[in-house]
């Protein structure tokens, strides 16, 4: 059983009451050691809320994804159309914890609780994340094309964000491959500079201390016509200024290329070029953060021979 990390002491309290109303007589008294005791009470609270179901919140739109966390719709007229971002409730937990956890979740200061287990810990202000809005204006300081936050809804756990017709950089990437010759069309004159401008984003977000955490094609649009990248779905992304967190970052994107696109040794080529480009005018950064990736990447490699 995996145990997951909760920084919120309110959620332990909600479980410990949900606990003393309905097992008075195995839970008497909070337990004294929080880590020693939690575990064990924590049993009980998952046997008991797998049967609770939670009240949903119903959204006017299309559903266009579904997430194990969110589920994204696009709504409004035509021409006017908005995504909306809504963290739905799980079944297994009790409505009352449920929604704590959901809201815990929109201002990012937990860490996933897919099981529905809550476990305190003592470094919370190590842990805490940035809200996910909080991070997309960051961003956006930092020059980097994101989605326009029109509304934020704390206790629905809704975001509202401005809905993007461009085509994903998965599309495009795919429209303009040649199975036949084994080439890219326009790689000159629309491929390279994608692929370069990648580089660039990335390097931005990371000299900014953000972490995307899903760096995949299907997360970036790209503006033909003004040669330029947008970057969507903050919602793993956290501040960190380690190279070991960027190189993982750059690590998740790289898997993401050989798995999806063909040639994908050339793009990734081009995107650390112009990634290392974008320091060297500054430090040397990109270079350390590479170096990073290579063991990285040791890891990884290891990992899949062990199974």
């Amino acid at each position: 059983m995996i145990f997951y990390f909760c920084i919120n002491t309110k959620i332990y309290l909600e479980a410990r009451n949900i606990l003393r109303f309905r097992y008075s007589q195995q839970v008497t008294k909070a337990p004294v050691g929080y880590k020693k005791n939690l575990r064990n009470i924590l049993k009980i609270i998952i046997l008991s809320l797998m049967t609770e179901s939670a009240s949903d919140f119903k959204i006017e739109g299309e559903l266009i994804q579904q997430g194990a966390e969110a589920r994204i719709y696009k709504s409004g007229k035509s021409g006017k159309e908005v995504i909306l971002k809504y963290r739905f409730p799980k079944t297994y937990r009790h409505p009352s914890l449920d929604e704590r956890l959901r809201k815990a979740r929109t201002k990012a200061v937990l860490l996933l609780l897919d099981v529905g287990i809550v476990y305190r810990t003592f470094c919370w202000k190590k842990m805490k994340k940035f809200l996910e809005v909080k991070l997309i204006k960051k961003a956006e300081a930092a020059k980097i094309r994101v989605p326009k936050v029109l509304r934020e809804d704390r206790n629905n756990c809704l975001i509202v964000m401005e809905y993007i017709t461009l085509p994903s950089v998965r599309q495009i990437l795919k429209q303009y491959y040649d199975p036949e010759n084994h080439e890219y069309l326009q790689k000159e004159g629309l491929v390279l500079p994608l692929l370069r401008e990648l580089g660039t984003c990335i390097a931005k977000l990371h000299e900014s201390t953000i972490i995307h955490g899903d760096l995949t094609t299907s997360n970036m649009f790209y503006d033909i016509e003004k040669r330029e990248l947008i970057l969507i779905d903050f919602g793993l992304s956290n501040v960190s200024m380690r190279a070991e967190d960027m190189a993982v970052d750059l690590y998740v994107l790289e898997r993401a290329l050989i798995s999806t696109h063909n040639n994908s040794e050339f793009m990734i080529e081009i995107i650390y070029q112009s990634y290392i480009g974008h320091f060297s005018e500054k430090n040397n950064r990109g270079k350390e953060v590479l170096k990073r990736l290579e063991v990285v990447k040791q890891r990884g490699r290891k990992r899949s021979m062990v199974g």
